[in-house]
């Protein structure tokens, strides 16, 4: 497995996803969300993934390839720099909702660029009714902070 991995192999590790799971559809489905949200955030290692809706999910065909030979070769010896580590320590310290809410907002703000983002969230509440407007709202602010906090080159080890 290349070296190139290792940020995957980290994530994967991070949100709690085992090898098995990355062979399973609900397992690269985190993980494709998640790229696509560091992707979006500007975290570099990510950057290389290309995304299309797929099911109204972000989906990368490369990305999907890199989860099949993480699943068949295993995890390597990974090493971030301390900087990585804690974006990816941060991102994936949220709940499997968040990533799943946030890449809709995402999805949604890129997809309808013209869209404001109170619309966006009203459409996204529709699917949540147990969500609340306040919930959204934080969910995109934290996106906000995060976008300016991860928008820094990353150096490999």
């Amino acid at each position: 497995m290349g070296s190139d991995l290792s940020s995957l192999a980290f994530l994967v590790n991070l949100l709690g996803v085992n090898l098995e799971e990355l062979a399973d559809i609900g397992g690269r489905l985190r993980v494709q969300r998640a790229v696509f949200l560091l992707r979006s955030l500007g975290v570099e290692p990510f950057m290389r993934y290309d995304f299309y809706l797929f099911r109204s999910n972000p989906y990368s065909q490369s990305l999907s390839k890199d989860c099949y030979l993480l699943a068949l070769h295993g995890p390597e010896d990974v090493r971030l720099d301390f900087i990585e580590g804690e974006i990816l320590r941060d991102f994936a310290s949220h709940s499997e909702e968040w990533i799943d809410v946030a890449s809709r907002i995402v999805t949604l703000m890129e997809s309808h660029p013209g869209a404001r983002l109170k619309d966006i969230l009203s459409l996204i509440s529709l699917s949540r009714p147990r969500m609340g407007r306040e919930e959204l709202e934080g969910i995109s602010r934290e996106l906000e902070r995060m976008r300016a906090h991860y928008r820094r080159p990353i150096r490999r080890l």
